[in-house]
Formats: C-alpha cells, sequence, structure tokens
C-alpha cells in the first residue's frame, strides 16, 4: 500500500476537477496579462494548453500555490515569454515538457523521484525540496541557484554548472559530491552523513557561516571532538559509579576524572590530576552573539524612551524652560534618532515574524499531518484484521508500512517543526534553580526550537575560534 499513490487515485476518480477550475479563473484575466497567480487549491489534471488556445501569448509567469494536482501536460512551449513557473506542495510526480525559456522552477513539496532538467538550457534557480529525489544530475550551465532539501539524493556531479552560487542539500543522504564550482558562495550540507567531495574547491563553509561569519571548520571540528570525548567520559562514569572510585582520565586513561566545563561561552577541558596532569588541554572559544529577541527588546525601549524625549522637549518648549532655538535642534536629532531605531526595530520584527509565521512550512507541516494521519488509519485498519485472522502476511503488510511509509513522515514532520532538536544535560545546581520538581543528581531533557537559531542570532564580538587543543598521555 501506498498512501501518495492511494490520494492520487483518489483525486482522479471523484475529485478531478482542476480543469475546469483553471478555466473558470483564466476568465478573470485579460488577454494581455503577464502573471498568473493560482491561490485556491486545485484538484487532479491540469492540461495548460489552454492559455494557447484562449489567446493568453503574453504570460511570463505562472504560480500554482497548494493543493492535489496529479499532474500538469502542455505547458505552452511557444510561449517565449514565459521565464517562471512555480507549483508547491501538490501531488506531482512529473512534468513533461518544460518550456525551455524557464528561468526560475519552483516544484517543492511534491512527490517526484526523478527530474530531468538537461534540458533547461537558460535555468537559473531551482527548487525541489521536499520531494523524493534519489538522483538529480545533467545541471544546465545556466544554473544559479540549487535548492534541493529534503530528498533522498546520495552523489552529484556538478561537471556543468560553473555559474553555480546558491546550493542547499541539507536533510538528504549525500555521500559523495563531484566538481563543486569554484563559483559556489553559500553550502548548506546540515544533516548528511560524511561527504566525500571529488575534484571541488575546497574548502566550503555552511550557508550560516557564509551569511554571518560566525564559526569556522576548524572550530566545528574541534567541538566534534570535544563533545565525543565528553560522551566517552559519561560512559566511563556510568561504568564506574557503583564502585566507589574516579572515572579514567578520556586522555591518559588515568583514575583521575576529567574536567570537561562551559564557563564564558568557552568549552574547556583538562586532566582531572590537579597535582600531575597529562597532556589534555582544550579551550574552544565560541564567541558572543545577540538574539534577535534581544536586541528587538533593546530598540524597542529606545524607540519609546525617544518617544518620551520629544513629548518632553514639546511641554519644554511650550512652558518656555526651553529656547526655541535649541528646542527646534534637539527635536531634530530625536526624531532623526527615533526614525533609525523604529526602522531598525521594524525590520527585526518583520524578520522574526517571518521566521516564526512561515506559511510554505506550515503547508507542508498540515500535509504531513493528513498523511500521517491516513497511514495511521490504514495500519490500524491493517492490524485488527490481524487480530481477526491472525493472517501474518497482514502483520507483514502493517510492519512494512510502519518502516516505509509512517516513520519517514514522521520524521520528516519532526524536522520541518523542530529543526533544532537535541537533549540537554543538567547538573544538580542548574536543577535545582530551573526544574525543583525533578529528583537525583542529574536528569537529561529535551530541547526543542520551531527555526533554526543561526536565523535569529548575530555575532556581538570577537568571532568563535580554537584557543587551545592539545592531547597526549603523559602525566607532567
Amino acid at each position: 500500500m501506498n498512501i501518495i499513490e492511494d490520494e492520487r487515485n483518489d483525486v482522479m476518480q471523484n475529485n478531478n476537477r482542476a480543469q475546469a477550475q483553471f478555466e473558470n479563473l483564466l476568465g478573470t484575466y485579460s488577454k494581455e496579462t503577464a502573471e498568473i497567480i493560482v491561490q485556491d487549491p486545485l484538484y487532479g489534471e491540469l492540461d495548460l494548453s489552454i492559455l494557447v488556445a484562449n489567446g493568453f501569448l503574453q504570460v511570463n509567469k505562472i504560480v500554482i500555490g497548494a493543493g492535489k494536482l496529479t499532474s500538469i501536460v502542455n505547458i505552452p512551449t511557444k510561449l517565449p515569454k514565459i521565464k517562471t513557473f512555480h507549483c508547491t506542495n501538490n501531488l506531482l510526480q512529473q512534468i513533461d515538457e518544460l518550456p525551455n525559456s524557464l528561468e526560475d522552477l519552483n516544484i517543492d513539496g511534491n512527490e517526484f523521484t526523478e527530474f530531468d532538467i538537461s534540458v533547461l538550457d537558460n535555468l537559473k534557480k531551482l527548487s525541489i525540496n521536499h520531494n523524493r529525489l534519489t538522483a538529480l544530475e545533467n545541471f544546465p550551465e545556466t544554473l544559479e541557484e540549487l535548492h534541493a532539501s529534503f530528498n533522498q539524493l546520495t552523489r552529484l556531479n556538478f561537471a556543468s554548472a560553473d555559474q553555480l552560487k546558491v546550493v542547499n542539500l541539507s536533510n538528504n543522504n549525500i555521500i559523495r559530491i563531484e566538481n563543486l564550482p569554484e563559483s559556489v558562495t553559500e553550502l548548506d550540507i546540515d544533516n548528511n552523513p560524511d561527504i566525500q567531495f571529488i575534484n571541488s574547491s575546497m574548502p566550503i563553509q555552511p550557508k550560516s557561516e557564509f551569511r554571518r561569519g560566525k564559526k569556522t571548520m576548524d572550530v566545528y571540528e574541534a567541538l566534534d571532538k570535544y563533545f565525543k570525548l565528553e560522551n566517552k567520559y559519561i560512559q566511563n562514569q556510568k561504568r564506574t559509579v557503583s564502585k566507589n572510585e574516579k572515572p579514567k582520565c578520556v586522555n591518559c586513561n588515568r583514575k583521575v576524572s576529567t574536567k570537561l566545563f562551559k564557563k564564558n561561552q568557552h568549552y574547556m577541558a583538562i586532566c582531572g590530576d590537579e597535582t600531575s596532569p597529562c597532556d589534555l588541554q582544550i579551550d574552544i572559544y565560541m564567541g558572543e552573539y545577540t538574539t534577535m529577541d534581544e536586541m528587538m527588546s533593546v530598540f524597542k525601549e529606545s524607540t519609546e524612551e525617544l518617544k518620551v524625549n520629544i513629548i518632553k522637549q514639546k511641554l519644554d518648549t511650550l512652558f518656555n524652560y526651553t529656547s526655541e532655538e535649541a528646542s527646534i535642534e534637539n527635536f531634530k536629532q530625536a526624531l532623526e534618532q527615533y526614525n533609525d531605531d523604529s526602522g531598525i526595530y521594524k525590520g527585526l520584527l518583520d524578520e522574526y515574524t517571518m521566521h516564526r509565521n512561515n506559511s510554505v512550512t506550515k503547508q507542508l507541516i498540515d500535509k504531513y499531518d493528513k498523511d500521517i494521519y491516513r497511514v495511521t488509519e490504514k495500519l490500524r485498519v491493517l492490524i485488527d484484521e490481524y487480530k481477526q485472522t491472525n493472517n501474518k502476511q497482514t502483520l507483514t503488510d502493517a510492519t512494512t508500512m510502519q518502516i516505509k511509509e509512517l516513520q519517514p513522515l514522521i520524521q520528516k514532520r519532526r524536522e520541518l517543526a523542530y529543526p533544532i532538536m537535541e537533549m540537554n544535560h543538567y547538573t544538580t545546581e542548574k536543577k535545582q534553580i530551573e526544574r525543583e520538581d525533578i529528583h537525583g543528581n542529574e536528569y537529561d531533557e529535551l530541547f526543542q526550537y520551531p527555526f533554526t537559531l543561526d536565523h535569529l542570532m548575530s555575532s556581538s564580538g570577537e568571532p568563535p575560534k580554537v584557543i587551545k587543543f592539545e592531547t597526549g598521555s603523559t602525566a607532567k
């Protein structure tokens, strides 16, 4: 059983009305229109030859929003002005004969398992996030942006994409990238296995580093090693807790423990032997950052204070506490400062709102919720059937559906809703302050956040760096 195929079949058999919907929409447009925007959901099969047949010869942009389109055919290749085509969050598995004039193609949130872009000789931007691609190749020479996150890609070869600048390949299964060009300035490869780069311009930094210049790869590598050492030490602690002895140092293996701690944005580690420590010395500085919440609070308070000062200046002038000339100059300066601060505050607020209320993400989450519900209901039916018949094949079908359909849907939904998800370890001191209801010496707690923190933080001081990372096995 396949939930997507079932849904596509249901739409085509019982609700195939996209053509009539689109024809009615065209009745509201002038024949000279350049853009066709479809906001209401369309259901079923759509034949776009109707555009030429009805004299819409000036169209250069077609945007189709979320719905349940199962196919789109006959996109007019005889309309050389079509530069932009978007059809997101539908049930498309293929689109044939795309016009060669396309420069911007967005088919996020569909069901493509393969896609041939080699014939799109003028394509500059391709967005094909949240599909089921296992391969993507033969990139056109004109391509400048590729967004292909949340797919099942394993290998890519950019041999022909010499103008590529922005690449997002996060949340795939990529193990090999070949011929990544020097022109790339933004690369996001988060949540992939270890990737082997062949004949590629290196070093490459993740997207957040290009955008904000926060961390270098050296810092990432040092942190990775640090947390592996920390995990090794924690496991060692668990084994020795019942023996009433100190755990081994992660570096010299003597039973003297290891001091791993964070202090003033520094991750640090030293040998637990204070009299004769080994060579372990780690100091990784994470830099100083200001959250967008803090910045908004500062500029909001500033604008409120400036408002009050402006009112005070007007009252001082009214009651002759201040000369008119001085009042005019003070008012001018205060107004300029108010306009600057309020403009910055509005910009921060708009960006914050955009990240918290991303409509595309919400649509995708809603889609996954519906898919998860449908699969869960089918699983329930299979399990009930198994209980009645004791048919092992039914149980096998249910298990296969759980592994191949339900779990991937839940995983993708979770990654969309909470890009940041990690376990935080709390000590007794922190626990007593924050969670008095929890008993014991230490505990772990799941931390989830609805957007990546690098979107909402900016550097406010010295950038991160590795100050020391020294290891050795000898005691001093």
